[in-house]
């Protein structure tokens, strides 16, 4: 009986090997940033599953908060869900609009965005066959819902000049081979194509 539990360990210690081989093993890599270098280096081979963890995500988000503050942004923060996203931060629009832009903001946008906003944007996330779409289903500043135009004018003067190769509510290809992702409460899992 003692070898055939021996022999039953060591079958299940190689199965868990070759399973994580088969995923891929990038648990050894341990941050967000060297897990988006390995799949844009184009080496995971097809099938592929790579998983960026909540704990990952959010020093990732601690290590490029800095970069962020030169165009209006700190305080990020990110809780994952199943298919959506919430994202916080705090936003000084008109500080991103001429971070990004290089131009002032009109009368009224100075006057409903002046100084630095707490924001919450939650997103919902859909891909497949190499294809990705960003929804907005809800944005809040200062806690106060916004909705319909409103949110279409910040879009517009802010999302868009900020990030011009940015689709919100549009299917895009993705690149690096991303044959799909899903964001789960566990942590955002990119599955590698062909």
């Amino acid at each position: 009986m003692v070898a055939a539990q021996r022999k039953l360990v060591v079958v299940r210690v190689l199965a868990a090997a070759i399973l994580s081989l088969l995923l891929y093993d990038v648990a050894l890599t341990g941050s967000a940033q060297d897990k988006f270098r390995l799949i844009q280096s184009g080496q995971p081979r097809a099938g592929a599953r790579i998983v960026i963890t909540p704990a990952e995500l959010r020093q990732w988000l601690r290590d490029e908060d800095a970069s962020w503050e030169a165009y209006g942004v700190s305080n990020i923060r990110l809780n994952l869900g199943t298919a959506r996203a919430t994202a916080y931060a705090d936003v000084d629009f008109l500080k991103a609009r001429k971070a990004t832009t290089g131009q002032d903001a009109g009368w009224l946008l100075r006057n409903l965005f002046s100084g630095r906003k707490p924001i919450a944007v939650t997103a919902r996330f859909t891909s497949a066959n190499g294809r990705g779409r960003v929804d907005i289903e809800r944005l809040e500043v200062s806690g106060i819902p916004v909705e319909g135009a409103a949110l279409g004018l910040i879009v517009d003067e802010f999302v868009k000049p900020s990030f011009p190769d940015a689709k919100v509510g549009e299917w895009f290809s993705m690149d690096y081979r991303i044959e799909r992702f899903a964001v789960t409460p566990a942590g955002v899992i990119v599955t590698i194509g062909k």
